[in-house]
């Protein structure tokens, strides 16, 4: 009885440890994953609006501001949902 105890107590603290890992890992993922987004606010929704129109609106705002944004340079590209009863925009 006392080997199992012994074997469940290094199991238990095999896994913590284990689990102590995988949340910094998950963390570390998280940081880099806010490193490379950025939030556009208030640009309104085109009916039917597809991606192409998403990257165009992207492409559009890197002109204005100097920078040649290009199509490969947009990783994942989509519209959040906005405050309910807000105005039709969202961030994308």
């Amino acid at each position: 009885m006392s080997k199992k105890v012994l074997d469940l107590e290094k199991g238990n603290s095999y896994l913590t440890e284990k689990v102590k890992a995988l949340e910094n890992t998950t963390k570390d993922q998280q940081f880099c994953s806010r490193n490379s987004t950025i939030e556009i606010r208030n640009v309104p929704i085109k009916d039917n609006e597809t991606l192409d129109d998403l990257v165009s609106v992207v492409t559009g705002i890197g002109k204005i501001i100097g920078e040649n944004i290009t199509r490969a340079d947009l990783r994942d590209l989509r519209r959040v949902p906005g405050k309910q009863g807000g105005a039709k925009t969202n961030s994308g």
